[in-house]
């Protein structure tokens, strides 16, 4: 029995990195949520798909637990005794049930997570007591469509490790269908592994600085979060009134021009997170540009680029799961007395976002940032609590996610939309969330603001700008 009455069995204290995004959903931030649509050669069932729940839990351990709050301003992962798991079904549009879910809270005893169906219209009124191609009954099944969002609390799961949950929860639901007698062996209960801070590579060499100078504007370089908010004014006093929502902006680009797009990339040593870095940067300035004094040379842009820690962990740990990704702060400077539509700025600032970006990686920002600001964080977002974020774009890659799919499954499901929602605030948020991944050989790019800061045209325009710089430059 734990602390106040509420059953479960404590497992260990959460490290700092977990503690962080705890802290961020108790402001209200951080709940994201991730849908996959899932075409299926069988019919799902309701049945189906509590049994692959519960054999899930057992072989993630993160998911049977709950945070509790302990002296000295501490939290404690504790594991659900009984277990409890969520699962519902919805009749919402996905973006509807998107936005839905990420306004939801977590019980306080858990669990942190869960799963909402979506039943579609044809589901609603199909009237056949039976499918006809797989006989499955109507009343407990989902055609041959499968489409769920999983909704999670940061502390529990990244987006590098969530792919590896929806993975084996596709394993487990393509098991029970097919009956298949190994199952009996994945019941067997996972345990909860260390802390990701303590698994960390011992490091010697340390980099002087860890974060990027912010709102560092001068008479000739401007910030971009005053620009932006000097330029929008008019626009974001009205929306301040609107209820409290985040939408999304999702635009992709056919498989020729995503083919084309990547190869370019690939000739020039560019990666694409920092290709998309500068194409988000150009069309931010974009937005702002044409307002900006005269002497005004360059528009500075803090960014925050996802990145996932687990290179830094001893061998034994580098498939840690929970959650081990950070947001490492850039500063890119777009030149704003140059020709913002030019393909060979574009490829330019690329390059040097990607260098950045990759020597990053390879030396001890990382791992410093998270040793000596994650605890500055914690406590800011405690103390502070207001504003926007001076980092405006906040920027994920999920790179392929085709493979969420094991190869052995794929005869009888294949993952066809991959939509996803996290929480975009009034405070400590940036203005735009950018997330990208590919699916089907097609490059997406999902945009996530706040209704209360950006309308929809701005956050379109902003879209289709990002979008327009890899279609021009890719021509070159």
């Amino acid at each position: 029995m734990s602390r106040n009455g509420i059953r479960g069995v404590h497992i260990r204290e959460l490290g700092r990195l977990e503690t962080m995004y705890h802290t961020y959903y108790q402001q209200g931030m951080d709940v994201c949520v991730q849908m996959a649509r899932l075409q299926c050669t069988q019919c799902v069932t309701l049945t189906e798909v509590h049994r692959a729940i519960k054999i899930l839990c057992c072989n993630h351990p993160v998911l049977r637990m709950f945070i509790q709050e302990e002296e000295n301003n501490r939290f404690h992962f504790v594991e659900m005794n009984p277990l409890k798991t969520n699962c519902t079904v919805s009749y919402l549009s996905t973006e509807d049930l998107l936005q839905n879910e990420v306004c939801k809270e977590f019980p306080s005893d858990g669990p942190l997570w869960r799963i909402t169906v979506q039943r579609t219209e044809s589901d609603f009124h199909r009237k056949d007591s039976l499918c006809h191609t797989c006989q499955s009954p109507n009343n407990d099944n989902f055609l041959h469509t499968f489409s769920f969002a999983f909704s999670f609390h940061h502390s529990l799961v990244d987006g590098m490790y969530l792919s590896c949950v929806l993975s084996d929860f596709i394993k487990f639901l393509d098991m029970v269908q097919l009956k298949d007698t190994l199952l009996l062996k994945c019941t067997d209960k996972k345990q909860m592994l260390p802390a990701f801070e303590q698994c960390l590579v011992p490091l010697a060499v340390k980099d002087k600085q860890t974060l990027v100078p912010v709102r560092c504007e001068t008479e000739t370089s401007l910030d971009a979060l005053t620009e932006y908010k000097r330029f929008f004014q008019n626009e974001i006093v009205p929306l301040r009134l609107k209820p409290t929502k985040t939408k999304a902006v999702r635009l992709s680009m056919d498989e020729t021009k995503t083919s084309q797009f990547l190869s370019d990339c690939k000739k020039q040593h560019i990666l694409v997170s920092g290709a998309i870095t500068a194409a988000a940067c150009i069309a931010f300035a974009k937005q702002v540009a044409t307002h900006t004094p005269p002497k005004a040379k360059i528009l500075l842009i803090p960014v925050d680029i996802m990145v996932d820690m687990r290179r830094y962990l001893t061998q034994t740990f580098r498939d840690l799961p929970g959650t081990a990704a950070i947001h490492l702060p850039f500063l890119v400077r777009i030149p704003l007395q140059e020709n913002l539509h030019s393909g060979t700025l574009f490829w330019e600032i690329a390059k040097r976002c990607s260098k950045e970006l990759s020597d990053a990686i390879h030396s001890t920002k990382p791992v410093n940032y998270l040793r000596e600001e994650v605890e500055n964080e914690i406590q800011s977002v405690k103390e502070e609590g207001l504003g926007k974020s001076p980092y405006v774009l906040c920027i994920s890659n999920l790179n392929n996610v085709d493979s969420i799919v094991r190869p052995e499954q794929k005869p009888r499901f294949q993952l066809m939309g991959y939509p996803a929602l996290s929480s975009v605030g009034i405070h400590n948020s940036p203005i735009f969330e950018i997330v990208l991944f590919s699916l089907m050989n097609q490059l997406h790019i999902h945009t996530f603001y706040c209704c209360q800061y950006t309308s929809d045209e701005t956050a379109s325009r902003f879209s289709w700008e990002m979008t327009k710089t890899f279609n021009r430059s890719s021509k070159l």
